[in-house]
């Protein structure tokens, strides 16, 4: 099963010309995920919402300013469409009023932003009490990824998590490992003690920053 993450900056048009084409082409094997990047006011937001209604998105991603307030708990009052928020938050305290208030839908972390696994974990358990299910943004390195992945697997009503991996290229080897990590959109747990990572030496020297030097054994 294929995700497609929409990038929604061009407004309503582009919202409602997506609309006319999942009217007018085969897309059900398609998931859609609108990504707003916190661009839009209260009204816009709400219009922008009912607009992709008829996609039935897998949720609208971001769509107010990062923090908290009131307009966000209005604007998931006004749709159907999961309202996703969070990668941008740190700790607990910025995360909980979401939460404890219903003001969105579906909480997504990325766990070097939110203070580590132990603190993404700690939120998690908080929005499993208010039975909201989690999301994991992550544009991280494969490290990050297999990271992502314990932390994922810790965690209930877990759905989904992003990645820029996967395109063949020198990100996808900075890890030594015996096979594929993924098949079928799905990522495969390692069992063996931590994170399970050895770096590929070669290709993380190859790619350094001009003046920093390898740092293992």
């Amino acid at each position: 099963m294929w995700g497609v993450s929409c990038h929604v900056r061009c407004g309503l048009a582009i919202a409602r010309r997506l609309i006319f084409t999942t009217a007018t082409k085969r897309i059900s094997a398609v998931i859609v995920m609108a990504h707003c990047h916190w661009e839009y006011n209260l009204p816009a937001a709400i219009q922008l919402a009912q607009a992709v209604e008829p996609m039935k998105p897998m949720w609208l991603e971001d769509p107010l300013g990062v923090d908290y307030s009131e307009s966000w708990l209005r604007l998931v009052n006004s749709t159907t469409v999961p309202i996703l928020m969070g990668e941008n938050l740190d700790r607990r305290q910025r995360v909980k009023d979401f939460i404890v208030n219903q003001a969105c839908d579906i909480v997504h972390l990325d766990v070097r932003n939110t203070g580590g696994l132990l603190e993404a974990k700690k939120i998690a358990d908080l929005a499993d009490t208010f039975n909201l299910p989690m999301a994991a943004h992550n544009t991280g390195s494969l490290v990050c990824v297999m990271a992502t992945a314990q932390w994922a697997a810790a965690v209930r009503d877990f759905t989904a998590a992003e990645t820029v991996l996967g395109k063949g290229d020198w990100m996808d080897q900075i890890v030594l490992r015996d096979g594929p990590l993924f098949k079928d959109g799905y990522f495969t747990l390692p069992d063996k003690p931590g994170l399970d990572v050895e770096l590929n030496r070669e290709v993380v020297e190859a790619h350094l920053v001009p003046g920093e030097r390898w740092w293992g054994k």
